[in-house]
């Protein structure tokens, strides 16, 4: 009669634990800090995670070329390009689905490149799908700045991207532009286009069943189980 108490209590906990681990991608976030690939001047590959539209763009690393990437570390985008190809389009993949009435929140991290860029300031344009737009100014050459915008869709859209749209101002030879460095998304819907758990999903599971788990052996060696 025990062991079939115990063997319940399992299959009520592990209940609980599928749904917490189902509801995950409520809260789900893209996350792109540029670390998984590797560097270079006017790059086009980004593993089908990101695509340069028009113009070009550099991957750099911390100290590359004497600039900074966020934090002092890591590896950052110059959306300026390389070798006359002039500022970039830079456009992500497929996203998942904004869905209308929602709230979803944008965060990057930004400068502006000093080699070779002796305009007063630089302007980008950054977009989600149809439902977010703004012009984004880096003047003079700060240290790095957090842009933070929320906006809820008006309509459902399946097939959102993100789009930071370089536009040649000031100095800018083509070389030198805006940096970029670690971009999110979160919101119902959103989803990353590499194949990857929900951040915590998988840490949440473990700690879960672990715990339950035990439990239910502590169970059968006559420790009382609590059930849900």
């Amino acid at each position: 009669m025990y062991r079939l108490r115990s063997t319940t209590v399992l299959l009520r906990s592990l209940g609980v634990l599928a749904t917490l681990v189902a509801a995950a991608p409520a809260s789900a976030l893209f996350f792109d800090g540029f670390e998984s690939y590797s560097t270079g001047l006017a790059k086009t590959d980004f593993s089908s995670v990101w695509f340069v539209q028009a113009g070009g763009v550099d991957l750099i690393a911390q100290g590359s070329f004497g600039q900074n990437c966020a934090g002092f570390t890591g590896k950052c985008i110059d959306l300026g390009g390389s070798f006359g190809t002039g500022p970039g389009l830079f456009e992500s993949a497929d996203l998942g689905n904004l869905q209308a009435g929602e709230t979803y929140v944008l965060t990057f991290e930004y400068s502006r490149n000093s080699n070779g860029n002796f305009g007063p300031e630089d302007f980008m344009t950054v977009s989600v799908g149809s439902e977010f737009s703004q012009l984004v100014t880096a003047s003079g050459f700060p240290p790095y700045q957090t842009f933070s915008a929320s906006f809820t869709a008006s309509a459902n859209d399946s097939a959102p991207t993100i789009v930071f749209d370089h536009l040649a101002s000031g100095g800018l030879g083509g070389d030198a532009g805006i940096l970029l460095d670690n971009v999110s998304l979160s919101g119902p819907g959103i989803i990353h286009p590499m194949p990857e758990a929900p951040a915590g999903a998988g840490v949440l599971g473990a700690l879960l069943l672990a715990g339950i788990v035990g439990g239910w052996r502590g169970g059968r060696r006559g420790v009382r189980v609590r059930s849900f």
